[in-house]
């Protein structure tokens, strides 16, 4: 979607080479499910980018860093860009930083019972969209542009492991979500480039809750990503009666 500006810092291949690292290692197996959330998700990236793991939760200036290597520091978050925003402030001092935050495409959830072994597996409705990206920048929107900050968002289809005897328990029965295929990344540097993330076809003139409707979000998501683009400065808003309008600039 986005021009790539510069080297990616993984690939399909790597992507792969990692997934097969971490099978050898027993960490994508579904043993454990509910207890360890995102991380294989997250362990994944981090291995993808660099396969040295004494370059992995290298401590800077006070932080952590995900990955720290000769190409700057690497933070691989799934959601919550909020809580990056202090240790970021401080990296972006000394370091090139770049942060990867897949986005889902398509789901397979996949149930298994007690013993591992598949009980029942469904496509998910849902589909990560661009859009999606819009909405955890907000958090960070004061950083767009800082010259030695990038954001990435592979697009990706997953598997999602989920544990039968939590299925009346909601968000405990999710387990892990573990990478099927990698299609393509938005690279987001400037404000230009969170241009391409406004969703095609919206009218010129709507409210904050046909923007929800039109792209399918929950509120919270579609507000914070209407957010990002009036801070960036694509709409004018304007109060009409209890609801705002909001109007896409000619430029």
């Amino acid at each position: 979607m986005t021009k790539r500006k510069q080297r990616l810092p993984f690939s399909a291949a790597s992507l792969q080479s990692a997934a097969n690292a971490l099978a050898a290692q027993r960490m994508r197996a579904p043993a454990g499910i509910g207890e360890r959330g995102e991380k294989n998700l997250h362990a994944l990236f981090k291995l993808a980018i660099e396969p040295d793991r004494s370059k992995h939760e290298v401590p800077l200036d006070g932080y952590i860093a995900d990955v720290r290597n000769e190409d700057g520091v690497f933070e691989i978050q799934t959601r919550g860009f909020a809580r990056l925003a202090a240790k970021l402030e401080v990296f972006l001092k000394s370091c090139d930083v770049t942060v990867v935050c897949p986005i889902v495409t398509d789901k397979t959830i996949v149930w298994l019972d007690e013993n591992g072994e598949v009980q029942s597996k469904r496509q998910s409705p849902k589909h990560g969209v661009p859009t999606d990206a819009a909405a955890e920048l907000y958090a960070l929107r004061h950083l767009i542009g800082h010259p030695r900050l990038r954001f990435l968002f592979p697009r990706l289809a997953a598997v999602e492991y989920r544990d039968a005897a939590r299925k009346n328990n909601g968000a405990k029965a999710a387990a892990d979500r573990l990478p099927a295929s990698f299609s393509d990344v938005i690279e987001v540097r400037t404000r230009a480039d969170v241009k391409a993330l406004l969703p095609k076809g919206l009218p010129k003139t709507f409210t904050a809750k046909e923007f929800e409707k039109h792209i399918r979000r929950p509120s919270r998501a579609a507000h914070a990503a209407l957010g990002l683009f009036c801070a960036c400065g694509f709409f004018d808003r304007k109060k009409e009666g209890r609801a705002y309008l909001y109007t896409r600039k000619s430029r």
